[in-house]
C-alpha cells in the first residue's frame, strides 16, 4: 500500500509540479519511510513555490528537529511577510 502512495504522489508532482501541497505529499510520504534526504528536498521545495505554504515550513522544522539540527529548525523564513501582517516573534525554548 505504502509503494501504490508513493507511486500516486509521485505522479501527482509529475502532473502539477507547481502545487506545493503534492511536493509536501511526496516529502510526507519519504518522511514515513526514513528517506530524510528525499523528505528535506520535497518540504523545501513546497516553500519554494509558496513561500506561504505554512505546512511546508512546519514539516521542515520537524524534520531539521527530527535529524537534531536545533538551529536550522529554529530559523525563520527570509521571505517577505504578506502585507499588512508582521510574523510572531521568535519564541525561546530551552533544551
Amino acid at each position: 500500500m505504502a509503494e501504490k502512495a508513493l507511486e500516486n504522489f509521485n505522479t501527482a508532482v509529475e502532473l502539477s509540479a507547481n502545487t506545493p501541497r503534492h511536493h509536501w505529499n511526496l516529502g510526507t510520504m519519504h518522511y514515513l519511510r526514513g528517506q530524510f534526504e528525499e523528505a528535506l528536498t520535497e518540504f523545501l521545495q513546497s516553500t519554494v513555490i509558496d513561500e506561504t505554504f505554512v505546512d511546508g515550513f512546519v514539516a521542515l522544522g520537524a524534520l531539521h528537529r527530527r535529524l537534531g539540527d536545533r538551529e536550522a529548525s529554529q530559523t525563520r523564513s527570509s521571505a517577505p511577510s504578506r502585507p499588512g501582517r508582521q510574523a510572531p516573534p521568535p519564541t525561546s525554548r530551552s533544551a
